[in-house]
């Protein structure tokens, strides 16, 4: 087949260089895939880092247009400490925690993708029986620890609301 004829053009070109030359080719790639992935995640992160934080003020300014924009009885049946922490502290969590998460996952995804593409031309069986079984483990994983997640994140809510509520009184009685 076609891989194999590359493969075996390659291992007769190899035959001819010397252990130096085949060190220095080593070498050289080594440099050039680590060289390349350090500029590759550089990029990455300075776009994730520049996409999460405008997706933070963007989250911010919605929330507090939104409050700004209701009547003066919501203000009076609302908790201010609660408002606050929705504004600061959830746009903060949604786009440092929810939008690294999912950027994280796109840029492994892609990584993956990859790799599943090369597996694919190397040993297509092998790579539908690998790509099967991890995804019924990353399904079953989902399954069991969503409902989990779901109850952590609404308690994490609950308790920051409370510590934000706690220091606004504290700092009032002082008064």
């Amino acid at each position: 087949t076609f891989n194999n004829e590359i493969i075996s053009n390659i291992l007769t070109q190899a035959k001819s260089l010397s252990l130096k030359d085949i060190g220095i080719v080593i070498f050289g790639l080594i440099f050039f895939v680590f060289t390349f992935k350090f500029f590759y995640l550089l990029f990455v992160a300075w776009i994730s880092s520049k996409f999460v934080l405008d997706i933070q003020k963007y989250v911010t300014q919605k929330l507090f247009k939104n409050y700004i924009n209701r009547d003066y009885d919501f203000f009076l049946k609302s908790n201010s400490s609660l408002l606050s922490s929705y504004v600061l502290k959830e746009s903060s969590v949604f786009a440092g925690t929810v939008m690294s998460s999912v950027i994280t996952i796109l840029t492994e995804g892609s990584m993956i993708i990859g790799f599943v593409i090369l597996i694919l031309l190397f040993n297509p069986q092998l790579s539908i029986i690998i790509i099967s079984i991890t995804t019924l483990i990353v399904a079953s994983y989902y399954f069991f620890i969503r409902k989990k997640v779901n109850i952590w994140g609404k308690r994490r809510q609950e308790h920051d609301a409370l510590k934000l509520k706690n220091l606004y009184q504290s700092l009032e009685n002082i008064k």
